[in-house]
């Protein structure tokens, strides 16, 4: 699946992701630049879907980003107030049944 964020398209979506990154490491919480599309919350019984555009149990808002603790091996989900525009995301530890699905790459630049 291609890259996106919920409601913001294009440049806008770009900036949106570099603006969040930017603020998540100003505050210590730095991450790397993986984009990913859906997180599988395994617990050996069955699976769990999270994903951009899922409302999270939580607060009933969409998540806009999966993205990547650098070095923790956790993940944050963000919401508009929750990561994005305010707050903290919420953060997520994968279980060993867990794993992360990325969005599609990026087609290779051609010069």
């Amino acid at each position: 699946m291609k890259f996106f964020i919920p409601y913001v398209e294009g440049r806008e979506a770009e900036a949106l992701w570099n603006r969040v990154r930017a603020v998540l490491s100003e505050l210590s919480l730095p991450t790397t630049d993986r984009r990913i599309q859906a997180l599988i919350l395994g617990d050996g019984r069955g699976e769990h879907v999270l994903a951009v555009g899922m409302s999270t149990p939580d607060c009933d808002e969409p998540i806009l980003m999966i993205l990547e603790a650098e070095g923790l091996g956790i993940f944050y989900a963000c919401t508009d107030s929750n990561g994005v525009e305010e707050g903290l995301p919420f953060p997520l530890g994968l279980s060993r049944h867990g794993y992360a699905v990325d969005f599609d790459p990026a087609p290779r630049q051609l010069h």
